[in-house]
């Protein structure tokens, strides 16, 4: 009897074990490309900083092509909800940044973007990345808007090299 009830723990052990381990390996997936479509973003936001509208539109198709697999990967998540909810701004944003000619337009779709995407990240992380959350009072007509950074240092995306060091780091994603 003893030995059944062992054999029995060991193996809803196992089994347990492997649904944890697939779990995570999906979780994983989901951040592995989470990751790529971020290091694209900041690309983006560097196109933004010296604002040529040529490498803004080459930087935003290549955040456009990570999407679908980040999309693929999160059919797996065990909590989706965020992305679910942050999938269609990203989506739409980069869609409108490719769709305007006028770095102004681009910019405001770009403050768009990088909340929603703040959002994604601060709920599942990216891989071996600290992200700085940070934000200018003046952009967008003094709306004020965010974006992500992986340095503390300020580089505002929103004025090029006009106010290059205007804002302030709001918040650290570790």
């Amino acid at each position: 009897m003893k030995k059944l009830i062992l054999i029995t723990l060991i193996i809803v052990g196992g089994i347990s074990s492997n649904k944890i381990n697939a779990q995570t390996k999906e979780n994983n997936d989901f951040k592995v490309h989470l990751t790529m479509l971020y290091e694209h973003y900041i690309n983006l936001k560097s196109a933004f900083i010296s604002s040529n509208v040529e490498s803004v539109m080459n930087m935003a198709k290549e955040v456009q092509r990570e999407f679908p697999n980040v999309e693929k990967a999160s059919k797996t998540l065990k909590e989706s909800k965020t992305w679910e909810k942050e999938k269609t701004n990203i989506s739409k944003s980069i869609t409108a940044i490719l769709s305007s000619k006028k770095i102004e337009e681009q910019r405001n779709n770009f403050a768009t973007l990088s909340i929603a995407l703040h959002d994604v990240i601060k709920t599942y992380g990216v891989i071996g990345m600290k992200t700085y959350y940070q934000y200018c009072p003046m952009a967008l007509n003094g709306k004020g808007a965010y974006w992500l950074s992986l340095q503390e240092k300020i580089q505002n995306p929103y004025f090029g090299d006009k106010m290059l060091t205007c804002g302030e780091t709001k918040e650290i994603l570790e």
